[in-house]
């Protein structure tokens, strides 16, 4: 079998940045206006909550847009491993036993089932929200490679 990749969602990427910056763009007028009141109780908790969205929209800029808009691969399938370049882990298919598709509130994740404990444990997630593509074809395309690889 070729390889295949599937490359970062731009438009997941794009609106969850959109998302986290609207969150910050919505209450720094509240925080201003609490600490203009001299309100320190409420400012100081808005700006916890404003220091940790800012670090979750930093972290998703790098992590998922970034490699989004530069259509970097973020899942490839080939005949000797799965590999997840978002969580950079190269699984080989013999070591796996089965792959299960879960569905989640916002999206789905891949659970890949070890035939053998590991030291990352019995299975391993890959959520498949920031990769492109419907997610019954990649867990279709996964199966397809588990058995061809046995």
């Amino acid at each position: 079998m070729q390889t295949t990749n599937y490359i970062y969602s731009k438009t997941n990427s794009i609106l969850f940045t959109a998302l986290l910056g609207g969150l910050i763009i919505f209450s720094v007028p509240h925080l201003i206006n609490f600490i203009y009141n001299g309100n320190s109780l409420n400012w100081s908790l808005l700006l916890i909550f404003d220091l940790f969205i800012l670090l979750m929209l930093l972290y998703i800029i790098i992590k998922a847009l970034i490699p989004a808009i530069q259509n970097k691969v973020v899942l490839e399938l080939n005949q000797t491993s799965i590999i997840s370049y978002a969580k950079d882990i190269n699984i080989e298919w013999k070591n796996i036993e089965k792959i299960q598709l879960k569905s989640g509130r916002s999206s789905s994740a891949l659970y890949i089932i070890f035939k053998y404990e590991t030291e990352r444990g019995s299975y391993i997630r890959i959520p498949l929200g920031f990769v492109q593509g419907n997610d019954e074809e990649i867990y279709n395309n996964a199966l397809d490679y588990l058995k061809n690889s046995l």
